[in-house]
């Protein structure tokens, strides 16, 4: 019976929940005589325990461990397989060290967010180069290690960086499909923008387009108030912004009941990193106003336009003004069946007949 343990330090509670238990229901149907044990931090554990995890995982809570200990606790475990979901480069280093002593594992290196990071900017310095993130992925791994991106287009991305004698690998970021039930687009189309209110991630510009065009669109936040959000805003939003994190129920309930999501996505950062509000517009079948990343421009590639993309997130608030309400009506079937078709490649159970955990070179 193979051994599969995954650990995922990187997150704590709600955060990533969808992502991880999606895994899980992959790996019990690729691997369905596998013993699998979930590691992670306590508030994570417990969230992904009542998310609906398939039958017979089971999960280990190791609280929030610094990244000292991180390579340790993984290497003690007993696994023929090891999955590390998200590898800043102050973990990866001391985890290439740990698996290189543990070659009896086959290791899967799981990218998230932090690969956004050196995109965005690397310092000159050759030797802080060579330690950050995008300096590890070019040198030599060892052989039972394995770099698993979430989109074919992030590897793509990666091709000029890593080590060409490196294994590497996708594994598409999963969802459970669960299409609105189509409907009319009222004459005032309703525009959600998911998640927290935080420059990063565009939040600026959903504002700027929620003060640009009231009356002619209803705006929402389904997400929570962060930073230096203004209460007076409120009064822009039929849905503001709540207090505390959303429930993971009432927030599909908000996103099933939108016209088009506002994902002002940063075209460099997005381009290295798989967004989930992105996988929540497929998941519900709601059209998206989008910017023009690697990853969104491979999607329209090969499914057709799932909604609008814009060349940068400053773009949207006059896109807006100039959209007319209408045509998202003429629109919205076209690009349903589009975000249909990316949701069912994206189904777990999909997935599982193809993706394989990484094998030790004999």
């Amino acid at each position: 019976m193979p051994r599969i343990a995954v650990f995922d330090f990187e997150v704590s509670g709600l955060s990533h929940v969808p992502l991880n238990r999606d895994l899980l229901h992959v790996l019990t149907r690729a691997y369905p005589d596998a013993e699998i044990t979930m590691h992670g931090e306590a508030a994570h554990i417990a969230a992904l325990s009542n998310s609906g995890l398939p039958h017979g995982i089971r999960c280990k809570d190791h609280g929030t461990p610094p990244r000292s200990a991180q390579a340790a606790m993984v290497g003690e475990a007993e696994a023929d397989h090891k999955l590390v979901l998200g590898c800043p480069a102050d973990a990866l280093a001391p985890l290439l060290s740990a698996a290189g002593r543990d070659l009896a594992s086959a290791y899967d290196l799981f990218a998230h967010y932090e690969l956004a990071e050196p995109a965005r900017w690397r310092s000159r310095n050759p030797l802080a180069r060579r330690r950050d993130l995008f300096g590890l992925l070019g040198r030599r791994w060892p052989t039972n290690v394995r770099y698993t991106v979430l989109e074919p287009a992030v590897l793509d991305q990666l091709e000029r960086i890593l080590n060409p004698r490196n294994a590497r690998a996708v594994f598409p970021h999963p969802c459970q499909p669960d299409p609105a039930p189509s409907r009319a687009v009222p004459d005032t189309p309703s525009i959600a923008f998911l998640g927290g209110t935080f420059p990063g991630k565009g939040f600026d510009h959903f504002l700027t387009a929620a003060r640009d065009n009231q009356g002619r669109f209803a705006f929402s936040v389904i997400g929570a108030r962060f930073g230096d959000y203004d209460e007076t805003d409120d009064r822009l939003f039929v849905q503001p912004p709540s207090k505390t994190k959303l429930p993971r129920e009432e927030f599909n309930t908000f996103v099933r009941a939108s016209d088009l999501i506002c994902l002002p996505l940063d075209p460099v950062r997005y381009s290295y990193a798989a967004s989930g509000t992105l996988l929540d517009a497929a998941a519900f079948a709601v059209p998206v106003i989008a910017t023009e990343t690697a990853i969104t421009l491979d999607w329209q590639r090969r499914y057709g336009p799932f909604g609008y993309l814009l060349e940068r997130p400053e773009d949207i608030p006059a896109f807006l003004a100039d959209l007319d309400p209408a045509r998202v009506t003429e629109d919205r079937d076209s690009f349903r069946a589009s975000l249909m078709a990316i949701a069912e490649d994206r189904r777990p159970d999909r997935i599982a007949e193809t993706f394989r955990l990484h094998e030790i070179p004999r």
